[in-house]
């Protein structure tokens, strides 16, 4: 495949499903990469630019964007904790509950520039910095997503 030599290999701690942190691995920023899996990026500070699919955002602070599984992209003018990343498998979006309120905000576009004036983006911008925080804990992050998987079948 042409994109094989911009396959970026994900690796997450042991027994967790996903992958959170401060910083953006040096070999990835100015180079364009995909993964399997889902992305987000929230900007912590002005200056970060982001090109998905080839279709380049400047972020400021509290901006954030969505990469979806297979999605090019590059990672530009990043400083040492200048984002909050979360990575994991696409298919959380649809059990775990703070993953699919980020979906439906994000189905207008992958981009959502952060906005005082709008609570939902705030309280997207907050539920990513506490999914960054809970997964610190692997122990209380399955807890959630086994409450949220038995949740997801007390809806069919």
């Amino acid at each position: 495949m042409l994109l094989d030599n911009h396959f970026e290999d994900l690796t997450f701690p042991e027994d967790s499903l996903i992958n959170t942190s401060h910083t953006v691995a040096r070999s990835y920023t100015n180079l364009v990469h995909w993964h399997p899996f889902a992305e987000i990026l929230l900007s912590l500070t002005e200056g970060n630019e982001v090109e998905l699919n080839f279709r380049k955002y400047e972020m400021n602070p509290n901006d954030f964007i969505i990469s979806y599984p297979g999605d090019l992209h590059t990672i530009r003018n990043v400083s040492m904790n200048s984002f909050l990343l979360v990575q994991f498998p696409f298919e959380l979006i649809t059990v775990v509950p703070e993953f699919s309120r980020i979906r439906q905000l994000m189905e207008r576009s992958p981009f959502c520039r952060y906005d005082v004036g709008d609570t939902q983006i705030g309280k997207m911008v907050l539920t990513i910095k506490k999914i960054v925080n809970s997964t610190k804990d692997v122990t209380s992050f399955w807890e959630i997503y086994r409450h949220a998987s038995a949740m997801s079948f007390d809806d069919l």
